[in-house]
């Protein structure tokens, strides 16, 4: 059995108190706490604990957050791991049990959920249907009297005109379709087309080079400019 498994606790930079609990294997140069410090920073990962992470590494440089970790037991197995993780999250306690950890967690298997957080999740993800008695501002106003729409019915020929496919509307007939410009080295006209999708299909260049280069985020290396025609 490989014992490389260790408990950690992260503490406060100022008061010392716990304020996380975890476990892990990574070593080396790229510890764990480097590891949550990417994710906060780079993936803005949004639970408490991070967010918690986010506003320390604005006040505070990467060295002290680091210094905050500590290695509580070291060269565990898989299971010891898991049980003195989920024992010292009940020892400490969660925030919404009255104590100081950021665990979203029971913790034991890796960050699984225990089954009343995945139930929260799951009715998060699924939304809540509102009722009519209902006091939110959505059903005060779109249930009932006070909705526009209460009391009439829609016509026949409405229904049928709902029924059909709206037609997708592009290129030059596009409300937002800009007319392009394409000119040479010295910013001489070559040709005009009336939106971007005209211009890709007769060149060779790709729409998202051609909205780069209107907009100079990208420098042209064959010595062909792209502009808009409205562009000043």
């Amino acid at each position: 059995m490989n014992n490389q498994t260790y408990i950690y606790k992260i503490i406060h930079p100022d008061t010392k108190t716990i304020m996380y609990i975890g476990k892990s294997k990574i070593k080396g140069n790229w510890s764990r706490i480097d590891q949550h410090i990417h994710i906060a920073l780079y993936q803005k990962r949004k639970t408490r604990f991070y967010d918690w992470l986010r506003n320390k590494l604005k006040k505070y440089n990467k060295k002290k957050i680091k210094d905050c970790f500590i290695i509580i037991r070291d060269d565990l197995s898989e299971v010891e791991a898991c049980t003195l993780e989920k024992s010292l999250i009940r020892k400490y306690k969660r925030i919404e049990q009255g104590g100081t950890l950021l665990n979203h967690m029971v913790g034991g298997n890796g960050g699984a959920m225990d089954l009343n957080s995945r139930k929260k999740s799951s009715k998060s993800k699924t939304g809540k249907k509102h009722k009519l008695n209902c006091n939110c501002p959505f059903c005060r106003d779109k249930f009932g009297e006070k909705n526009s729409f209460f009391g009439k019915k829609h016509t026949d020929k409405a229904k049928i005109k709902m029924r059909k496919p709206r037609p997708s509307v592009q290129g030059k007939n596009h409300y937002r379709a800009r007319c392009v410009i394409l000119y040479d080295k010295k910013f001489n006209k070559i040709k005009e087309w009336s939106c971007i999708k005209d211009a890709v299909q007769e060149t060779k260049y790709t729409k998202s080079s051609i909205i780069h280069k209107c907009k100079r985020k990208k420098k042209s290396r064959d010595g062909i400019n792209w502009r808009y025609k409205d562009d000043r």
